[in-house]
């Protein structure tokens, strides 16, 4: 839009010398500009909406300093090629709330016969500078002529949303000793959804005909079929994970915390690397809990919904998931740990679990006021 005006203001200054020295050739040249701008207006109402961009991360996870490739598609859907096409790519992490710009140019020919044509693939790397949850989109694109007289930024609801990933902290190597250990071989009854996957299928124990409240999937349909009713599997007792991990958040000040969130100066990122080591300490936590084979529930506060409320980590994907969606809120505003821990037994009776750790905010585990792990101070995270 900027160059329009700045092209509408060439075209009057020309017919304003055309008109004060009555010069024909000048009156002629302006003329020409006009229909110039009249026709580069005409090309882009006639490609407008016809541009697509897309953005692709072909890797969900990844460590800190590690290049992650992504791959920016646009699909011209109109007969008539583009110009150069200016696309500005963000990177926002969640958990420190930092944003990473970069630009992004080239052209796309019309689309032809070929299905092939009119579409371009970039491929492209970026490094990760903090860990957490990245999202990866494309937040402005601007289209231009052949010419490079005008351009028009593509509606956003052309723009792809984007793409998030989890960059994942060092790993320190716990050697964790307590109680009894107990596999993740369980159906969790909140959200009645299996968590030991297709890998560890429960141990079945006999088959019995249908009762009221028996899962469809529990059904045995070639037996059923045979004796014409329903049969189910009846597996081994299924217990819940015994061991739950509690994140005692830095304070209760909410409005503490959003002051902070305006500052980025020495002390905002002494905070985001106190944050990362608190984080690489709960995924060296979980990592050594799952090496043990040993699943777990994290329990922490949600602050939008003021209530505790619990991750499940049956594996290393669910952590990497839980990795990419934490939330700064989610380790600095909370309760205290004893309530924390009792709104916890309130809320999850029969699934509680009976191993209780805690992750305090000075980076170490305790189990039953014993402490099990410290985080070293001498290992880097951003090595």
């Amino acid at each position: 839009m900027k160059r329009l005006v700045s092209a509408l203001f060439v075209e009057a200054g020309v017919f304003y010398v055309a008109m004060i020295y009555s010069s024909k050739s000048m009156l002629y040249l302006s003329i020409w500009i006009l229909l110039l701008l009249f026709l580069l207006c005409a090309y882009h109402l006639i490609v407008a909406g016809k541009l697509r961009v897309i953005i692709e991360v072909p890797v969900p996870f990844g460590g800190k300093n590690e290049s992650f490739p992504f791959r920016i598609r646009l699909v011209n859907r109109s007969f008539l090629p583009t110009g150069k096409v200016v696309m500005q790519v963000r990177a926002r992490y969640l958990l420190s709330g930092i944003t990473r710009k970069m630009e992004v140019c080239c052209s796309v020919p019309g689309r032809g016969l070929s299905k092939l044509q009119g579409e371009v693939c970039l491929n492209g790397e970026w490094i990760p500078e903090y860990i957490g949850g990245v999202c990866l989109e494309v937040v402005k694109a601007v289209r231009y002529d052949y010419f490079g007289i005008l351009g028009f930024r593509i509606r956003r609801k052309f723009l792809e949303i984007g793409e998030q990933v989890a960059v994942l902290p060092m790993q320190q190597e716990l050697a964790l000793s307590f109680g009894d250990e107990r596999t993740m071989r369980y159906t969790d009854k909140e959200t009645d959804m299996s968590v030991f996957g297709e890998k560890n299928p429960p141990e079945i124990s006999d088959i019995r005909e249908y009762r009221a409240g028996d899962r469809i999937r529990s059904i045995h349909w070639k037996l059923s079929a045979k004796r014409d009713e329903l049969m189910v599997y009846e597996f081994i007792s299924e217990q819940p994970p015994a061991v739950v991990v509690f994140l005692e958040p830095w304070g209760t000040d909410k409005k503490k915390n959003k002051t902070r969130k305006k500052r980025r100066g020495s002390k905002y990122k002494k905070e985001i690397r106190k944050m990362e080591r608190h984080v690489a300490f709960l995924y060296s936590l979980s990592m050594a809990l799952l090496d043990k084979n040993c699943g777990h529930y994290i329990a922490y506060y949600d602050c939008n919904r003021a209530c505790t409320t619990r991750k499940t980590i049956g594996n290393e994907e669910e952590l990497y998931d839980f990795i990419k969606d934490l939330k700064k809120d989610m380790l600095q505003i909370g309760v205290a740990v004893e309530q924390l821990q009792e709104e916890y037994r309130g809320k999850y009776q029969r699934t509680a679990g009976n191993t209780e750790l805690v992750l305090h905010k000075d980076l170490s585990c305790t189990y039953e006021e014993e402490v099990l792990a410290v985080w070293e101070a001498g290992v880097r995270e951003d090595e």
